[in-house]
């Protein structure tokens, strides 16, 4: 309900010459695979936590698989590296992003499906495979 009165709010102009001519855009292959690794990938994972653990401990070996060792703290260059993979991220130093997942990530305040997802997005397919064979078929 809400999005067709956000919908009304956009000139037709707009819509005609920017929205819809996107929607008919190619789009890149590699892009769609990651989309499809993202969605497909994640609900097996979701299936696999939710039956035979929970979320806690998926972002925990989420955590693991970034830090490339069995220790939760954020350390490691590769880590940081990773995260520079969001674009809100890309220069930033990385006592920024430090502050940021200290602030952020490390509490039980916020949402953990959404961290989840989030370290998930920053995943290339190929890592989301490792990190499945990894932790969960292993």
């Amino acid at each position: 309900m809400m999005k067709a009165e956000l919908l009304k709010k956009i000139p037709n102009d707009i819509i005609i010459n920017n929205i819809i001519p996107y929607t008919y855009m190619r789009k890149c292959p590699k892009h769609l695979q990651d989309i499809r690794s993202f969605y497909n990938h994640f609900k097996l994972l979701e299936n696999y936590y939710c039956i035979y653990s929970n979320e806690y401990i998926l972002f925990n070996d989420l955590e693991r698989f970034f830090c490339k060792s069995d220790r939760l703290y954020f350390t490691t260059n590769q880590y940081y590296n990773i995260f520079r993979r969001h674009i809100s991220f890309h220069d930033i130093q990385q006592i920024n992003i430090s502050n940021y997942l200290y602030s952020k990530f490390n509490n039980n305040f916020n949402n953990t499906n959404n961290k989840i997802k989030f370290i998930w997005g920053l995943l290339t397919p190929f890592e989301r495979v490792v990190f499945l064979n990894k932790f969960v078929l292993e």
